[in-house]
């Protein structure tokens, strides 16, 4: 009798067969004889429950009286229901060894590694480098372009134009100050190339703490952190290299 004063009762039940309580809702509750499950067994009459089959045994619902010895070799753990070829095993190693710092930690080597990489795929599309010679082809079209006008074509409103274009580029000059206008066109790949070293710094700056930093995606290597790592210390878990094993 439980703790609600409903009645239980416990009919013993044969070899390979457990005690079930019925869903029936009717009291008293009459245990009646279920067969053992997978991986389980029981060898004598009683009301006690099937227990699991031992290591190096299974049982696969053919017989719920005893289990029956796996192949040798083959990996049976507690409560098998069938046996596993130790060839078809795979080693997992879940311990995670201490992370390592790149071979470059300074952060000018790191910038200047970044500006003149030029890769493919993802690499190649936030290389400063590639979009800076994008520009500076550019601005050399522009220069065939005025060389065209001043040497071949001999007409005064082209005179104006290409007149008109050197005196919008001098006033971008940065490099010469004002005083040549094809310093102007080199302006424009130094400032695209300044505004990709400024994105780069400013996304290396917020990969810091490396708790709440993200994939890095203005880098080749999107695993790139602003963290140093070092210690003296080997997890035992953990293989030696390939280097030390020799």
């Amino acid at each position: 009798m439980d703790s609600s004063g409903n009645l239980l009762i416990f009919n013993p039940t044969p070899p390979g067969f457990y005690p079930s309580i019925p869903a029936t809702g009717s009291v008293p509750f009459i245990t009646f004889p279920e067969s053992c499950p997978l991986g389980m067994y029981k060898n004598q009459t009683g009301i006690n429950d099937c227990i699991l089959c031992p290591t190096g045994t299974k049982n696969s619902g053919n017989a719920t009286v005893q289990c029956t010895p796996c192949a040798s070799g083959a990996f049976c753990p507690l409560g098998s229901v069938s046996e596993t070829s130790q060839s078809a095993l795979k080693i997992i190693e879940q311990v995670i060894a201490y992370p390592k710092s790149s071979d470059t930690t300074i952060f000018d080597e790191i910038l200047i590694q970044n500006m003149f990489h030029i890769g493919s795929g993802h690499c190649l599309l936030i290389s400063p480098l590639f979009w800076t010679l994008i520009v500076a082809g550019l601005a050399i079209l522009v220069v065939i372009s005025m060389g065209i006008l001043k040497f071949f074509i001999r007409h005064h409103t082209c005179t104006q134009i290409r007149k008109r274009v050197q005196w919008i580029f001098k006033k971008t000059d940065l490099i010469g100050e004002g005083e040549l206008w094809v310093g102007g066109l080199i302006s424009f790949s130094v400032v695209v190339l300044v505004s990709f070293a400024y994105a780069f710094s400013n996304a290396y700056l917020k990969q810091y703490p490396i708790e709440s930093s993200t994939d890095f995606y203005f880098a080749c290597h999107r695993s790139i952190r602003n963290a140093k790592f070092q210690t003296h210390l080997q997890t035992l878990a953990v293989p030696p290299p390939e280097t030390e094993r020799k």
